[in-house]
């Protein structure tokens, strides 16, 4: 989904050595919390800014809706999880239904993070437990023989 992304040209714009900004690229595409259209979202909205030496850009959600071809709904969605984890800042309203008209309308300034802020706190990770996952090793085996009465 990600394929076809002018990376090169986000990191040739600002003024951060390369290792700084795929770092920070690395760590957008490795990080196990965000889905594909919030890393999607986060890098269309890296290269719309990568001009601005405040790495900041204004639109709407209609506006962003026609550019990624998705409804209003999800880039709101989108935008208030990654300003929740701390990817970005904006004036983004909570909101859990459907987007009013006014909202997408509204044109609204986006300033991206470089180094997003941590969703721990300082001695909260290593005391993190993660559940297992199940690994099922057997195969499923389906009785295509079988008739059903």
């Amino acid at each position: 989904m990600l394929d076809g992304f002018a990376l090169p040209i986000v990191c040739a714009a600002k003024p951060y050595s390369f290792m700084q900004w795929f770092a920070c690229l690395k760590e957008i595409m490795h990080h196990p919390l965000l889905s594909e259209e919030e890393k999607y979202l986060w890098l269309w909205l890296a290269t719309q800014s990568a001009d601005n030496s405040s790495f900041a850009c204004s639109y709407s959600y209609d506006q962003m809706s026609h550019a990624l071809n998705k409804s209003t709904k999800i880039v709101h969605r989108t935008l208030f999880r990654l300003k929740i984890m701390g990817f970005l800042s904006a004036d983004i309203p909570i909101w859990y239904g459907q987007p009013t008209t006014e909202m997408i309308r509204t044109i609204r300034l986006i300033k991206l993070h470089l180094s997003p802020k941590s969703i721990f706190k300082d001695g909260e990770l290593n005391s993190q437990v993660l559940p297992k996952i199940r690994k099922n090793n057997q195969p499923i085996q389906i009785n295509l023989l079988r008739r059903l009465i």
